[in-house]
């Protein structure tokens, strides 16, 4: 794969690794961006799953700044995205309201947000494409609803979730839902997050848990006919 980074502004000539001689070479008029959308748009091609596929792509631009000790540049990333396909943010290095179709952020929250978390993955898989008007309409019909759950996270991290995956149950529900929010304050969990287009349900912990509750909650989720996984989430 062709790789290069822009040198001297947007105009100016692109360095590309010599293999012969270790030195670089200039080639007049590419840049990141392009090169990236040249590579990539032939090998995305359709409906892509958005957290995995955006972590495959900006690994191409990653990998070329880091060749080229250069500062990560999120603008740079957003460009090759919003030519490709719509995105998480998980490429942004911090927590923030971000505008996956539109590739814009709105707010950022930062690093300052750390939880760990118990969930389980249901059976099945999600096809995004099925669902995206169902989301939509979900989002209009409850539109104060969400507005909530976008201001609550800065009073109460978890409590924004809870909200949030009790009115995903009204387009994707998971059969485990009302048995975990029941059993939320037997295991001391501070919320209940989901994956909105998945099949992921857990609980969301300030810290991590002990290993009584984990016991607890891991029998109890297999009770359920699930396996128990635990991992941290966050920055902090």
């Amino acid at each position: 794969m062709p790789v290069g980074l822009p040198f001297g502004g947007p105009d100016g000539t692109m360095l590309t690794p010599a293999r012969e001689s270790g030195e670089t070479r200039q080639q007049p008029g590419r840049t990141v961006s392009g090169v990236c959308h040249g590579t990539l748009g032939e090998l995305c091609q359709g409906p892509l799953r958005t957290a995995t596929s955006t972590a495959d792509i900006v690994a191409t631009p990653r990998c070329l700044f880091r060749l080229f000790a250069l500062p990560y540049d999120t603008g740079v990333v957003l460009g090759i995205l919003t030519g490709i396909e719509r995105a998480d943010g998980v490429f942004l290095g911090e927590f923030a309201l971000y505008l996956s179709g539109r590739h814009r952020v709105i707010r950022r929250l930062g690093t300052d947000i750390g939880f760990h978390t118990a969930y389980i993955t249901g059976p099945g898989t999600v096809d995004t494409t099925t669902v995206t008007d169902l989301l939509l309409e979900q989002y209009r019909r409850h539109g104060e609803e969400y507005e909530r759950c976008r201001t609550d996270p800065f009073k109460g991290f978890a409590s924004g979730h809870s909200a949030s995956a009790a009115l995903s149950q009204n387009v994707l529900p998971k059969a485990t839902f009302d048995s975990m929010l029941a059993h939320r304050e037997r295991f001391v969990a501070d919320g209940t997050f989901v994956a909105h287009t998945g099949c992921l349900i857990g609980c969301l912990f300030p810290n991590r848990p002990g290993s009584d509750v984990e016991s607890d909650l891991s029998a109890y989720l297999h009770s359920l006919g699930h396996q128990c996984s635990f991992a941290q989430g966050g920055y902090g």
